[in-house]
């Protein structure tokens, strides 16, 4: 039958101290003494670290999604403005809004392309002989607008995005009559888009961040890496504690079907052996630090230590019970001491009987 760990453990300590205990034993009754002082403890335990852990977790967005809230979240009714036709004073006010979904497209790094429908109606509103006049039948035409957004996350963690437009494909020509006069009014209709370019590409900057919580995620892992995790319950319980140190985001180009941002956490690892000890405050998160090149994978470096109370404790549990005899010599543990010197580990033991 396999042994348990804390049997193991103390199996070991058993073997350690038998063969410790025999040694000076036989020094003892050879008649051998030894004169060196004991050596002081060290004070250097405390002060040892270890490097600087890192680690990368990725944080994916499906297009797909995207496409699907970026419809869902941005307006039917995109702008609405008046645009001049002739030197007369004649006008035309234009209703643009979408005329069906969104097509979104990722190039793979850090930006995204959009196809937005949109359907421009307008009202003719002029003169003719000094009466005022409007189209019975409002102008109705399609076109296509292709824009483009730079991602960004801010020092603050949130995204941040910067919308132009590309160029405009015109679905129908727009083209009217009224009062036998013919009017091609794509060119006003374009500039007209591009004056108000900062209202419209204002809308797709809104619905983009708020649909990419990035910092909520973000923050989430922070807190989260703080939080100790046990990774052991044989003889003595053991956690494992992260203290952060930074983190950084880089866009990574892994493919035109996912938006893949890359956190980059710095973090010192340590043991921790009493829950008296695990601290239940968060570091807040702070700004990002600079943008670096990104590490692949996992760099990890534990400082594991056990403190010597814990150490003689566990022998004393060990050394209670050892009984031996030697040479028609019958001894016993009175108290042993593990301890830690400049040089190295020492052993302190103090014996009972027949000594």
């Amino acid at each position: 039958m396999e042994e348990s760990g804390p049997a193991q453990s103390k199996r070991f300590l058993h073997s350690f101290l038998r063969a410790a205990v025999i040694l000076a034993l036989t020094w003892t009754f050879v008649g051998c003494r030894i004169n060196a002082p004991e050596p002081p403890k060290s004070i250097l335990d405390s002060i040892l670290t270890a490097p600087v852990s890192e680690l990368n977790v990725p944080i994916l967005y499906p297009i797909l999604e995207l496409q699907q809230l970026l419809n869902e979240r941005l307006e039917h009714k995109i702008i609405e403005a008046p645009i001049a036709i002739n030197q007369k004073g004649d006008s035309l006010l234009l209703s643009i809004s979408k005329f069906k979904a969104v097509i979104l497209k990722y190039d793979g790094a850090h930006s995204l392309t959009y196809e937005l429908p949109l359907l421009v109606t307008g009202s003719v509103h002029g003169k003719l002989l000094g009466v005022s006049m409007r189209n019975k039948t409002p102008l109705q035409t399609k076109l296509l607008v292709t824009l483009r957004s730079d991602l960004a996350l801010n020092d603050h963690w949130q995204m941040k995005t910067k919308t132009t437009i590309i160029h405009f494909k015109w679905v129908e020509e727009p083209v009217f009559k009224i009062a036998g006069i013919k009017f091609k009014l794509s060119s006003p209709v374009e500039k007209m888009l591009s004056k108000n370019e900062e209202k419209i590409t204002q809308k797709i900057d809104h619905a983009i961040s708020g649909m990419m919580k990035v910092e909520k995620a973000i923050e989430k892992l922070w807190t989260n890496l703080q939080k100790p995790i046990f990774i052991n319950k044989k003889v003595k319980s053991v956690w494992l504690k992260a203290e952060p140190i930074s983190m950084s985001e880089q866009f990574m180009g892994h493919s035109k079907d996912t938006l893949h941002i890359t956190i980059h956490m710095k973090a010192r690892l340590r043991t921790l052996l009493d829950t008296a000890h695990i601290e239940t405050s968060v570091v807040p998160l702070g700004r990002q630090e600079s943008k670096g090149k990104a590490h692949s994978g996992l760099s990890a470096y534990l400082l594991a230590t056990i403190p010597f109370k814990d150490v003689n404790q566990m022998i004393k549990q060990v050394t209670d019970t050892m009984m031996f005899k030697f040479e028609g010599h019958q001894v016993h543990i009175k108290e042993s001491e593990v301890y830690g010197t400049d040089d190295g580990l020492a052993i302190r033991i103090d014996f009972g009987g027949d000594v």
